[in-house]
C-alpha cells in the first residue's frame, strides 16, 4: 500500500568552528541534521477491559513484545513497516486467529513526517484510531457493536467472515478463497460486463466506450483521454486480493469490488460504491463505520483515496485502542 524509503543519518548537535584570518574563531549555528527515525507515538489503552499491563506493542513482527505499562511511548523508526498490538495472551504466529492482535501500517521518512493507515485488508479484530496535527483516521465505535451488526446485515455469503468474537476475517480468508463455498463470487458479474461490451458500445454515462477484443475488456474516453484496459477476464480471488490480473491493476480491481466496472465514469464516484450486489460487503461494511467513511477493506481501497491514509507532520502520533465500549470524546 506504500512504498517509501528512508535513509539514515547518526543525530546529534554539533557547533564547527573555524579560524578565520586574523585568528579570530567564528562559530556557525547549530544545525540540527536529519533524524534517524520518525516521530514518537503515544499508545493510548481505550479498552475499558484490559489494563495497560495487557496491552503490548511490537516493531519486529510480534517477535517481541512491549507493554503499555512499560512502555506508553515509542519512537518510531526510519522507513516503513508495521506496528502490532495485541491484548492479553501472545499469538504463537501472526496467523494465529484465536489471539486478539491487529497492526497498523506506516512510513516515516524524518522525525517530523509521517504517513500511515489501519486496516482490514486482512482481517478485523482490533478497533484502533490514528491521530496527528488534527487527522484521524480509523474505527472508534464498540467492537461488540460491530460484530453484533455484521451479524445481523450481512449478506448470507459474508456471514462466513465471522469467527466466533474473536474476528472478522476478510472475504478470501473465509469461504470466497479458491475452492471455498463462494469461490465464484464476482464471476457472473464480470461475464456480465465482458459480455455487454462484446460489441463496442458507450457506457451508461455516454463518457465512455467499452469493447473486447481477444478477451481484453478496453474502455475508452469519448474525446481527449486515456484508455483503461483489462488484458483477460480477472477470476473473484483476483479481484478480492489484487493478485493475477489485476496485481498491477487497480483501477479494475477496486470497480469490481465497489461494483462500478460497468463505466469508469463512476470509479470515482464513492456516491456510486456498492449500491448492488455482487459487492465487497465487507469492505462496504468497514468505510461505513469507520471515520470518515475512510477504510481499507480490500487491497487497493485507495483508488479514488477512499483509504484509511493520511500523511501528517508533527511530532507525535496518537495510536488508540478500544473495545467494546463507545468513546466518550478522543
Amino acid at each position: 500500500m506504500m512504498n517509501i524509503i528512508g535513509g539514515a543519518i547518526v543525530p546529534g548537535l554539533a557547533v564547527l568552528c573555524l579560524l578565520t584570518k586574523g585568528t579570530q574563531a567564528m562559530a556557525q549555528a547549530p544545525q540540527k541534521p536529519a533524524a534517524d527515525h520518525g516521530p514518537l507515538y503515544r499508545l493510548v489503552n481505550r479498552t475499558g477491559k484490559f489494563d495497560d499491563a495487557e496491552c503490548f506493542w511490537s516493531l519486529n513482527d510480534g517477535k517481541e513484545w512491549r507493554s503499555f505499562a512499560q512502555e506508553p511511548t515509542v519512537t518510531c523508526p526510519h522507513g516503513n513497516g508495521r506496528l502490532y498490538f495485541r491484548l492479553g495472551a501472545a499469538p504463537r504466529n501472526l496467523d494465529d486467529r484465536d489471539a486478539r492482535w491487529d497492526f497498523i501500517e506506516y512510513a516515516s521518512e524524518n522525525s517530523e513526517t509521517w504517513h500511515g493507515n489501519t486496516t482490514q485488508v486482512d482481517a478485523f479484530c482490533i478497533p484502533i484510531t490514528i491521530e496527528m496535527g488534527g487527522k484521524r483516521v480509523g474505527i472508534a465505535g464498540s467492537r461488540r457493536a460491530l460484530f453484533d451488526l455484521f451479524r445481523k446485515d450481512a449478506p448470507a455469503p459474508f456471514k462466513n467472515c465471522v469467527k466466533g468474537d474473536a474476528w472478522i476475517l476478510s472475504p478470501c480468508r473465509a469461504t470466497f478463497g479458491a475452492g471455498g463455498a463462494d469461490a465464484r463470487y464476482f464471476d457472473a458479474y464480470i461475464d456480465e460486463v465482458w459480455a455487454k461490451y462484446a460489441q463496442e458500445r458507450k457506457t451508461p454515462s455516454g463518457k465512455w466506450i467499452g469493447k473486447v477484443v481477444d478477451g481484453a475488456l478496453t474502455f475508452s474516453p469519448i474525446g481527449a483521454g486515456k484508455p483503461v484496459m483489462c488484458a483477460r477476464k480477472p477470476t473473484t480471488q483476483d479481484a478480492f486480493m489484487g493478485t493475477g490480473v489485476l496485481a498491477t491493476n487497480p483501477q479494475f480491481c477496486a470497480a469490481i469490488n465497489r461494483h462500478v466496472l460497468a463505466d469508469p465514469a463512476d470509479w470515482h464516484n464513492a456516491d456510486a460504491f456498492y449500491k448492488a450486489e455482487p459487492c465487497n460487503w465487507y469492505a462496504k461494511f468497514f468505510h461505513e463505520r469507520s471515520l470518515g467513511n475512510k477504510a481499507y477493506g480490500f487491497c487497493y481501497d485507495d483508488v479514488a483515496e477512499q483509504a484509511a491514509y493520511f500523511s501528517g507532520k508533527g511530532g507525535e502520533v496518537v495510536v488508540t485502542l478500544r473495545w467494546d465500549s463507545e468513546p466518550t470524546g478522543k
